[in-house]
């Protein structure tokens, strides 16, 4: 999708706003049901501020903290999102877009929800969109106390780029005239590679395979079953899935302390004007329209 950074900016923005009203239509209700899901409601927000001590527990973090999150895929004219991820944190969670060519399509974009302070995206959503060709990236999130998906996609200047930058040295201005409400603090965790980048780091190098299987079976590197279980490795992580193997080797399946996190909160009205402030901020970089 990199060729979609050779477009003029009137045609990004033509093709963007077609896609818009696409994804309104075909698939708007399966992604507002999913914000209203699995965003939480302003009182619920409120519950995990008073609490004094920082949200530890798995089942909290997840129900005040965690997002979902999915690749937007298209075939020919019909518009469908892939594999959802379930509720996750740690430095965005990753969007199985391999699931889009699985099920026939071709991935163009993503949608994922915010648990807190509206749609805008994060630095690090920006330049994942604009890293992956993304044609559009949709989130999911609650401004002024109702649900709300708004959906973007970059400029042409920050496409060259290949990053959004500002001079001065962070991308969103501190607007501090803005009094946040209160501020939660959790433990997040950084999420497993997905299963693309995996294969990327390992498809050339079949002799790390080959060692991480033989300590999970507890076999050698030359039994005659690795050719098999090697192929099924390959093949598991082109299906979009993370072997177990891989899981076990580099210890994603043992819990975490992950690390400690603060983020300040927004409600309401509040919320509203913040959301305001950073779309029209972000005007110089994206184009956006709210579904």
């Amino acid at each position: 999708m990199t060729r979609y950074r050779d477009r003029s900016d009137a045609e990004i923005a033509s093709n963007f706003e077609q896609l818009c009203d696409d994804v309104l239509t075909q698939i708007g209700d399966q992604l507002y049901a999913l914000t209203e899901e699995h965003v939480p409601l302003d009182e619920e927000i409120k519950d995990a501020m008073s609490c004094d001590e920082p949200l530890y527990d798995d089942w909290d973090v997840v129900r005040y903290m965690g997002e979902v999150g999915c690749p937007i895929c298209r075939r020919g004219d019909t518009i469908f999102v892939g594999d959802l991820t379930p509720p996750c944190t740690g430095g965005g969670c990753n969007i199985r877009s391999e699931s889009c060519v699985r099920l026939g399509g071709e991935y163009i974009g993503s949608f994922h929800t915010h648990p807190v302070n509206g749609t805008t995206p994060s630095p690090a959503d920006i330049e994942t969109s604009i890293r992956d060709g993304e044609e559009i990236m949709c989130i999911g999130g609650n401004v002024g106390g109702k649900s709300q998906i708004t959906c973007y996609t970059a400029k042409l200047l920050p496409r060259r780029r290949g990053i959004a930058v500002s001079i001065r040295g962070s991308y969103y201005p501190n607007f501090e005239d803005l009094v946040p409400d209160g501020q939660i603090k959790f433990y997040r965790e950084t999420p497993p590679p997905t299963p693309g980048e995996v294969l990327e780091a390992l498809l050339p190098n079949e002799d790390e395979i080959r060692h991480l299987i033989a300590d999970s079976y507890h076999i050698g590197v030359d039994d005659e079953e690795m050719t098999e279980l090697v192929e099924e490795f390959i093949n598991t992580l082109k299906r979009g899935e993370i072997p177990d193997e891989y899981l076990e080797y580099y210890d994603y399946d043992q819990p975490s302390d992950g690390f400690e996190d603060t983020i300040d909160i927004y409600l309401r009205e509040n919320s509203k004007k913040l959301e305001e402030r950073y779309h029209e901020f972000l005007k110089r970089d994206l184009f956006l329209c709210k579904l």
